[in-house]
């Protein structure tokens, strides 16, 4: 996934300049010219993102979700949620409601631009936008584990290399998950060295752009998915895992967000959306064959069985899929603190700014 996320605070822009820069590419940039535009409320259309009352709304049962997740195997709970276990509570979404982006900050204005009701992807792109005076608040955590690996070949034989000069190292930009992740790594035994500060670091916003480099020999180490590792793995036999994802502290990763006018108005929807999440969720971790199910009709070019029960195993053993969608204030603080360190913004929104607590206390209820 390429996670060009929202880092207004990397060229110190002002808010209208961040919004300008994103808006371009939906023919939106002037959305912050007037805040009567972004405050209208959303409404309780049944199948798309409109305008409304600020009474409470019936349910949406085909709310759009601009996404800016992974549609990989390890990640897919976060589509088959709502599309495969959103009827149990009143949705009937399909493919057609979820509009995949590369960038999370395209994600976000198209919530902005209402032509979506949801924003799902990087909880630290949310964040930043929401520093910035965005009226957006996160209302359930999607992911706060990772199955990505820092894989090394090359001159990239231990973990200390990545700190030498000549060794090319390799992450998404600020504010993508595999730049925090790397960040965070990092801080187990170097803090206050950040992922720009590596001699050989270099951007390659796909993690199928990193898993090619390496292969190739075109970088030294990399941050990739596990079952990337995996293929390269059978290119490189030398190929070998310097540091995982997982062997960091628990930190939310993934978040469901909404624009707060339509959070007030639409909580019967970001309810069911959170509980179709955490049911999915407890499917997969409870049976192997739930999982895999859930991938063949979501991925188009699905694993080989083999690697697909590996990716299950990983991802039971390391417990990838959150039963939980509640975001607390201590999670958010790691998070946060985590963005400050990577440079994705100076100064966290506060919790009570950033999370609308309601329906993700409704859900696990």
């Amino acid at each position: 996934m390429t996670q060009d996320d929202v880092n207004p605070m990397r060229d110190g822009l002002s808010r209208r300049a961040f919004v300008g820069r994103s808006g371009r590419l939906l023919g939106a940039a002037g959305l912050l010219g007037g805040t009567g535009t972004l405050l209208a409320a959303c409404g309780n259309d049944k199948s798309s993102a409109s305008g409304g009352s600020a009474a409470p709304a019936a349910l949406i049962t085909r709310p759009k979700i601009a996404s800016s997740t992974s549609v990989l195997p390890m990640f897919i709970h976060q589509l088959a949620g709502p599309v495969l276990y959103g009827s149990q509570f009143g949705l009937k979404m399909t493919l057609d409601d979820i509009l995949q982006f590369d960038s999370h900050s395209v994600a976000i204005q198209t919530a902005l631009s209402k032509k979506a009701d949801v924003i799902s992807g990087s909880i630290f792109g949310s964040m930043a936008a929401i520093s910035q005076g965005l009226p957006i608040k996160i209302f359930a955590l999607t992911r706060n584990r990772d199955d990505n690996v820092l894989a090394g070949a090359g001159k990239a034989q231990t973990f200390d290399d990545i700190f030498k000069d000549g060794v090319r190292v390799s992450s998404d930009s600020k504010g993508g998950s595999s730049s925090a992740e790397l960040q965070a790594i990092i801080n187990l035994t170097k803090s206050g060295t950040t992922v720009s500060s590596l001699p050989g670091y270099t951007v390659l916003e796909s993690s199928g752009q990193r898993q090619a480099a390496l292969a190739a020999g075109q970088v030294d180490a990399a941050m990739m998915h596990i079952d990337q590792f995996w293929a390269v793995q059978k290119q490189k036999p030398q190929a070998k895992i310097l540091a995982k994802s997982v062997d960091v502290p628990v930190y939310p990763i993934n978040a469901f967000a909404a624009l707060t006018p339509w959070l007030d108005t639409n909580q019967a929807t970001a309810i069911a959306l959170a509980k179709s999440v955490t049911a999915a969720c407890s499917a997969f971790t409870q049976d192997y064959a739930e999982y895999s199910t859930a991938v063949k009709k979501l991925v188009s070019e699905p694993p080989a069985d083999d690697v697909l029960k590996k990716l299950w195993d990983f991802a039971v053993q390391n417990k990838i899929w959150p039963t939980d969608p509640v975001l607390t204030e201590a999670a958010y603080g790691l998070s946060a603190g985590l963005a400050k360190t990577a440079e994705i913004f100076i100064k966290e929104p506060a919790y009570s700014k950033a999370v609308d607590t309601r329906a993700m206390t409704a859900a696990k209820a």
